[in-house]
């Protein structure tokens, strides 16, 4: 994952060693819980999510298969 803190553009490179299938999930909270961005069906290796449309702070990223959390990582936006 990177820039790190990031502007505007968050980009996150998933391993290629790693098997993508439909029920995983790159999900993007606010560190009360709330979802800010999803992204489902994972299909590629390489995401990019604009982010500048949310506040400068702390966030928690979560890279998930259906019933478990793969990886998880903050993320810092600051403009």
């Amino acid at each position: 994952m990177f820039p790190s803190p990031v502007e505007s553009i968050l980009c996150i490179e998933i391993p290629e060693s790693r098997e993508l299938n439909p029920n995983q999930s790159i999900i993007l909270y606010e560190v009360n819980g709330i979802i800010v961005k999803e992204a489902n069906n994972l299909s590629f290796n390489k995401y990019k999510i604009n982010v500048s449309d949310l506040l400068n702070g702390m966030y928690i990223l979560n890279f998930r298969d259906t019933d478990s959390v793969l990886y998880t990582q903050k993320v810092v936006i600051v403009k």
